[in-house]
């Protein structure tokens, strides 16, 4: 299996205080297939804020949903949407394909 290959197959959890997480991520890919969640503090409330963060492709910029809380005594609020559910929108882009049977 390739790196990337590999990479998609792991979810990742990054704990960070840089609030700007555009800039933390520039210049690294991580596949829209890969599940990588980021945690950080909120700057309003003590609770840890959670965002799944992606690029459709390598070149765009870095997409970061909200998808939870992780609050004092380890209660988490986590999205009830599944993965694929959440991948739904890829930002409009236009995917062409064909079906054959042989």
């Amino acid at each position: 299996a390739s790196v990337m290959e590999r990479f998609a197959r792991i979810r990742w959890l990054l704990f960070i205080r840089d609030t700007k997480l555009n800039q933390y991520f520039d210049g690294m890919n991580i596949p829209h297939d890969s599940e990588f969640i980021v945690a950080r503090k909120s700057q309003f409330r003590e609770m840890i804020e959670l965002y799944e963060v992606y690029r459709i492709f390598p070149s765009w910029p870095i997409i970061q949903d909200y998808i939870g809380t992780w609050l004092p005594h380890n209660q988490i609020n986590w999205s009830t949407a599944s993965f694929l559910d959440r991948r739904r929108n890829l930002e409009r882009i236009e995917l062409r394909g064909t079906a054959s049977s042989f």
